[in-house]
Order: C-alpha cells, then structure tokens, then sequence
C-alpha cells in the first residue's frame, strides 16, 4: 500500500501535540515510506503524499526540511506541490537541493525563483542543466560574478542574443567570465568578435594564451580589425560642424538636448563632432566609426556621453535610417564602463 492507514493517527498527534522531534520522526518515517515506493505509485497516491508532506514541514525545523529536500530532489515523481514549496525556501540548505536537481522544476518555476530569491538561489540555478534562455536571461541580468561565472560555465544552459550580450559585456575586464564564455561551443562568431574587439587588454592577451592555433588567428584578425576602424581618410567635412559645437560647449549648451535636435534634423556631421567633443575622441576618428554603418561604435559613444535610449535612437537613424529594439537592448547593456574603455583605446590608437 502506498500510504500506510496506520500512520495516519500518528501524524494527527504530531501535527496538532507532538513535539519538533517527534514531528522530525514522523516525517522521516513517511520519506522513507515514499522513497520505498516511489517508482510504483500512482499520480493520485504522490498528491496524498504530498498532502501528508505538507502537513508536517508546515511546523518542522530547517535541518529537517534539509534533510527532506534532499532526500526528493533526485525523485523524479516527488509530489510537485512539495518540490516548489522547498525550492522556494528562504534557506539556501531546504532550496538549494531542489533547485539544482529536481526534475519536477519546470522552466517558469526557475524563472520566478530567479526573479524573486538572492545570489545562493541564483547560484544553484545557474548550475542546473538545460536552462531555457527565460532563465538565463534573469540570471545574467541579477546575478553577481560568481553566477556568471557558473553560468558561463554551464555547457548546457541555453542563451539568447541579449543574453550573450550582456554577459560579454561583463566579461570586458574579467578575465575568468572571459574565458569561460569564449569556450561555450554555442558562442555564435559574432559574438566571439565582439568579446575580444571589447575586452581589456589584459583579457585580450589571457583569450590569446588559452585559445588554439585557430582561433589565435581569428583573434588577431579582430583585433587588427578594430584598429583599422580607427583610422582610415576621412570622408566629410567638419569644419562648420565643429566649429558650431565647439560654440555650444563653450555656452555650456552642448548637451543631450543638442545631440538630439541635430539628429532630428538629419544633421549628422553635427551629431559627429558633437560624440567627438563629448567623448574626447578626434572627429576624424568619430567619422570612420559612423561611416561603417555599424550600430555598435555609435551605441559605445552614446553610452560613454551618458546618452538616453531616446537620444540614441534619434542618433541612429540620423546615421543609417532606423533602429530595431535588439539593438536598444544592447545598448541596455552595455555597462558605461566598458563604454569607456573602449572610448580610451580609440583615444590612445590616435595617440600613436
């Protein structure tokens, strides 16, 4: 029988008179019972077992629910209402089990879990295996360094476009998220090109020193490739332009509202001197950045002028015609440091 009449009484009496161990007692006694018969037992005997369960983790202490959630977390039938309950616990031993093992968890558990519980939960997620991109994507946007690290580490775990994004981005200046997203077999090459074109130079040298023959090669070609979008003829004539905001700055009216008028207007060499002047970056260089057509060396200025989404739309389609919300979301992002940081080697290309 899967549910023994027997301990019904008992579990009445512990329930409503018995003391913390006896109620531990009784809870580890009908574990046991339901791990014995687990693989036999009907879906409308898991829900009484179920029901049993919740009765008494209601009123049992955190090593019991402990010991509890690990004894299910590996059964593939435990009673669903239960697997919730304990992931859901604020305590890292009753969750954690649950949350990195049991099968009973289905995406959207994992989802609102991640949304609403700290670091230790968001950790236990990150290692699971076949993370959806619903959750990845919350675990990169909330978790610290050490989930990142894990997730990136998680060849299993399933990203979306934003997602790599934004875990490229955090990987800029660390060296060891570097290096576990650069290895991620499902790391589509763009995005490859873009965590090199991005990183420090210090992660750029530690990506060169892990990486095969290969892929040292592609490395190379990018970084040779973000030097020479740094230079080249340029293509339009700024000298209006610049004079025009170099006026503006010196009124202390060179701001947002400025760069937004100009590219209301189609103004783009305007808007050019303007990222130029605000970025410290020579216009010359500026001008072969926008003249590529790509959005990213824009979305980098914006970012380190402390531009709005709004702004930077306008800017966008002043240079190439029109935005798309991906896009947006990259700029969402992208963190002003890394911003900055690529700004500065732009700075410095033009220094030599």
């Amino acid at each position: 029988m899967a549910a023994d009449p027997s301990l019904l009484p008992d579990l009445e009496q512990a329930v409503a008179h018995g003391s913390p161990q006896r109620r531990a007692e009784t809870l580890e006694q009908v574990t046991r019972l339901f791990l014995h018969q687990a693989d036999a037992l009907s879906d409308e005997q898991v829900a009484l077992f179920g029901e049993v369960f919740e009765r008494l983790i209601a009123m049992i202490e955190t090593r019991s629910l402990a010991a509890l959630s690990r004894s299910l977390a590996p059964v593939p039938t435990a009673p669903r209402n239960v697997v919730r309950r304990l992931a859901e616990n604020e305590e890292i031993t009753v969750a954690g089990p649950m949350l990195e093992k049991s099968a009973r968890l289905d995406q959207e558990d994992l989802a609102a879990i991640a949304r609403s519980h700290g670091q230790a939960h968001l950790l236990a997620i990150a290692g699971r295996r076949d993370l959806a991109t619903e959750v990845t994507d919350i675990l990169v946007q909330r978790g610290d360094r050490t989930v990142a690290v894990s997730l990136a580490g998680n060849e299993s775990a399933q990203f979306s476009e934003p997602g790599f994004a934004a875990l490229i981005n955090r990987a800029s200046d660390d060296t060891l998220l570097a290096e576990y997203v650069s290895r991620r077999p499902d790391l589509p090459p763009p995005m490859f090109h873009r965590l090199v074109a991005q990183a420090a130079s210090v992660v750029q040298r530690r990506l060169l020193a892990i990486a095969s023959p290969e892929r040292q090669i592609e490395i190379q070609r990018v970084l040779t490739r973000v030097t020479e979008d740094v230079g080249g003829p340029r293509e339009r004539d700024y000298t209006a332009a610049l004079a025009r905001t170099r006026a503006m700055a010196s009124a202390g009216r060179l701001d947002e509202t400025a760069v937004t008028a100009f590219a209301r207007v189609g103004a783009l060499e305007d808007v050019i001197a303007a990222l130029s002047l605000l970025c410290e970056v020579p216009v010359e260089i500026v001008d072969r950045l926008a003249a590529s057509g790509k959005s990213d060396p824009i979305l980098v200025l914006c970012k380190a002028a402390r531009l709005s989404p709004l702004t930077v739309a306008a800017v966008l389609r002043a240079q190439n015609g029109g935005v798309n919300s991906a896009v947006l979301d990259q700029f969402d992002q992208l963190s002003p440091a890394t911003a900055l940081r690529i700004v500065h080697f732009w700075r410095s290309r033009s220094a030599a």
